[in-house]
């Protein structure tokens, strides 16, 4: 049921998490709105191909 993890992905993992344990609160809540924001980005960046793309089953010419 569960995957099995790569430890050195995991250790990264963790070094991350530990290096942001660490920060000061404004320097984490820089960090997560800046997270925020490109992950909004990239939503909008999705939704816009999604709607600009030509409906699939137009038939150019016709």
């Amino acid at each position: 049921m569960y995957a099995r993890l790569d430890p050195v992905k995991l250790a990264d993992v963790q070094t991350v998490a530990d290096k942001l344990a660490g920060l000061p609160e404004d320097a984490l809540l820089y960090v997560s709105g800046y997270v925020e924001g490109r992950r909004d980005a990239m939503e909008r960046q999705k939704d816009q191909l999604l709607h600009s793309a030509p409906p699939s089953d137009a038939q150019p010419g016709a």
